[in-house]
């Protein structure tokens, strides 16, 4: 908001929530004000808005398994990030397209279910 003078006064005069931004992807950005007297409506230049996507690895410390017949194994993936990510967990998946019939994977859930990392869980 601006005083008489054209300075900015520091109060805010509304917000808004974005949802669904995605990482890397540029948005456009543009305030309008109507004035409810007249019907006049004045809109300000574009903005761009971008949030860059957080670089991560995934790593494990055994990069072969033997599993024999019948059997089962375990083994600990771990989420590297430098920064914090933008969306607050990694999910996994599993292709087993180029595997022998009969293997199975399976990942470790969360409580809703999910296979995921986070920072606070990075195993």
């Amino acid at each position: 908001m601006l005083d008489a003078n054209v300075n900015p006064t520091g109060a805010e005069v509304g917000f808004v929530r974005v949802a669904d931004i995605r990482p890397d992807v540029p948005y456009y950005f543009s305030v309008e004000a109507i004035d409810s007297e007249s019907g006049r409506s004045v809109r300000s230049q574009e903005v761009p808005f971008t949030v860059a996507s957080t670089p991560f690895t995934l790593a494990a410390q055994q990069t072969t398994i033997a599993v024999a017949a019948g059997g089962s194994a375990s083994v600990p993936v771990t989420l590297n990030a430098g920064d914090p990510l933008f969306f607050p967990n990694v999910w996994l998946s599993t292709d087993l397209g180029n595997t022998p019939p009969g293997i199975t994977s399976e990942a470790g859930c969360d409580a809703e279910g999910f296979p995921g990392l986070s920072a606070g869980v990075p195993t």
